[in-house]
């Protein structure tokens, strides 16, 4: 079994906070999968299936695959989009696979953001260990109050919670809403990880949009679009 090396694990870790950090300081903004409870310490595969996954209103789009890398290869991605929330592609990567704000939501000039990032390596790990690996990872980065749940999405083990993130300026820590889940197939481990964050983490229509993007968020096999 190879397992993605620390530094790595935390280089993915890093990426999903800095992020929204790069966003706000580059254009003034920041950045339920079924409540299943996950067998801890269970081997995971491909057996996602749209059949699973939560049903929303908002129109569901296809995350883009990064040039050079093939869409039968990765994951199939789908995240909501609801009304005002309008895609960003200045950070696209290998990693951060999709990017998302509305503007029409910005409090001080500051806009809740939606980041979707990617990781895979190659050889199967139990959805136990990659997700304690993922808490530690991120827990070293300096955020506060990490607190995630078992749960599944489209079928497979996932976390969903959130944390305070300490990488937002002079603004001070901020509420981020996590949702992440693994999946095995072809020889690898993909782990995929959406992250939601506001100025106004109060404001009914972010926290309907945010749950509908959380809720609606669909992983599913290579190949199955």
């Amino acid at each position: 079994m190879t397992i993605r090396t620390p530094r790595r694990r935390r280089a993915v870790a890093l990426v999903a906070l800095v992020a929204a950090t790069l966003l706000s300081s580059c254009t003034r903004v920041v950045d339920d999968a079924r409540g299943v409870a996950a067998q801890p310490g269970q081997l995971f595969g491909s057996a996602a299936s749209a059949e699973d996954c939560t049903p929303v209103d908002a129109e569901l789009v296809d995350v883009p695959t990064p040039s050079g890398v093939s869409a039968d290869a990765d994951p199939v991605l789908r995240i909501p989009q609801p009304d005002g929330w309008e895609r960003i592609s200045a950070l696209d990567s290998d990693m951060i696979r999709f990017v998302m704000r509305n503007d029409e939501l910005a409090s001080d000039g500051v806009a809740p953001t939606a980041v979707v990032t990617l990781e895979s390596h190659r050889g199967e790990l139990s959805a136990q260990a990659f997700f304690d690996e993922q808490r530690d990872q991120v827990s070293q980065l300096g955020v506060t109050e990490l607190e995630l749940t078992d749960t599944t999405l489209c079928g497979l083990p996932a976390v969903r919670g959130s944390y305070m993130s300490p990488l937002l300026g002079t603004a001070g820590p901020r509420r981020a809403e996590l949702l992440s889940a693994v999946m095995f197939t072809e020889g690898r481990t993909f782990g995929v990880a959406l992250t939601l964050q506001s100025a106004d983490e109060e404001d009914p229509e972010y926290q309907r949009d945010s749950q509908e993007i959380l809720d609606g968020f669909q992983m599913l096999p290579p190949g199955a679009r």
